[in-house]
């Protein structure tokens, strides 16, 4: 301890809650082929309607994803560091008044959101750092 720099009569204080996550938090995986992944989560879609974020490692990735749920009708809305603050603003409030809504984003939105009943949160690829999820 000393070696560190923490004194003897140090005392450590433990903010952290007896419950870890929310306790009507359902987490689940779905294994499948990297060619099958884009076919899932559209079917996800399909059954399982609601405000939903899916979150991508890359702007390239969210690009390719809104695009084709775009042709697929279900009405992406995209937020990634690219875009303006203007446009991340305006996909976020799109996002938040559509109990339907599908938001599309990389680790920007990860932290310090606060957007009501979202009830499915999908992350596409996994997260590159465990900070993230």
């Amino acid at each position: 301890m000393e070696m560190i720099g923490v004194k003897e009569d140090a005392k450590v204080v433990d903010i952290t809650s007896g419950k870890g996550t929310c306790e009507t938090l359902v987490e689940m995986s779905i294994s499948c082929q990297l060619h099958q992944k884009d076919y899932y989560l559209y079917y996800f879609f399909l059954c399982h309607p609601g405000r939903t974020i899916v979150f991508c490692n890359s702007i390239n990735c969210v690009r390719r994803l809104v695009n084709l749920f775009f042709l697929l009708q279900c009405e992406p809305l995209a937020l990634h560091s690219e875009m303006a603050q203007k446009q991340r603003l305006r996909s976020l409030e799109r996002f938040a008044s559509n109990d339907k809504g599908i938001l599309i984003a990389t680790d920007v939105a990860a932290r310090g959101l606060d957007i009501t009943n979202i009830q499915h949160v999908i992350h596409y690829q996994v997260p590159r750092t465990a900070e993230v999820c």
